[in-house]
């Protein structure tokens, strides 16, 4: 992240998908943006600390999005997208350092509202105006949909991934030098 921050290339935090990479948790995924940046034996002075990963999941995502105009920060005339957290809970109390702590101690657990384009969407832990229980069992249908279309598919990958798991493991093993050159626009 250092390389392309230092070359003004747009950097950003986010999150993929529970199916597939992640549990959908910004905050973890703010925490994991941190801890990657220490590791090939870089000086602190290349970590990101938890201000500028707070930054990186906002300001920079808007801007890798190319909406640096509109959305990731509280200002006049950016979309009122809000989180609002219990000050009183385990993960902020005390709370010292503010950017510290969402950072590296929050969790998503202390989350009580949330704003999206200055409507809530979450009020005291409850979906607003979202029949959750409907969608629950769309995306359920939809799954079992995808599942049985894709089940050859998934077969071909249930037999590739004794072979894909032992490539990995190979490389984890093997002493090498990964490549540190940064990737230059031609």
């Amino acid at each position: 992240m250092r390389p392309a921050i230092a070359r003004g290339i747009p950097v950003g935090v986010g999150t993929d998908g529970s199916s597939s990479a992640d549990n959908q948790n910004m905050f973890e995924a703010m925490r994991l943006a941190a801890f990657v940046s220490r590791v090939f034996d870089r000086p602190p002075e290349d970590w990101i600390g938890a201000v500028e990963a707070l930054r990186l999941a906002t300001e920079g995502s808007a801007a890798v999005l190319g909406m640096a105009d509109l959305i990731g920060r509280i200002a006049p005339g950016y979309k009122a997208d809000l989180v609002f957290l219990d000050l009183d809970h385990v993960n902020l109390v005390p709370l010292n350092d503010a950017a510290q702590q969402l950072v590296n101690g929050e969790d998503g657990t202390a989350v009580r509202d949330v704003m999206v384009g200055g409507d809530y969407v979450l009020r005291d832990g409850v979906l607003t105006g979202i029949d959750w229980p409907r969608i629950v069992a769309r995306a359920r249908d939809a799954a079992e949909r995808l599942k049985q279309v894709n089940a050859e598919a998934r077969q071909a990958a249930e037999r590739l991934a004794p072979v894909v798991s032992q490539f990995c493991v190979g490389l984890g093993r093997r002493a090498h030098d990964l490549p540190r050159k940064v990737y230059q626009r031609p």
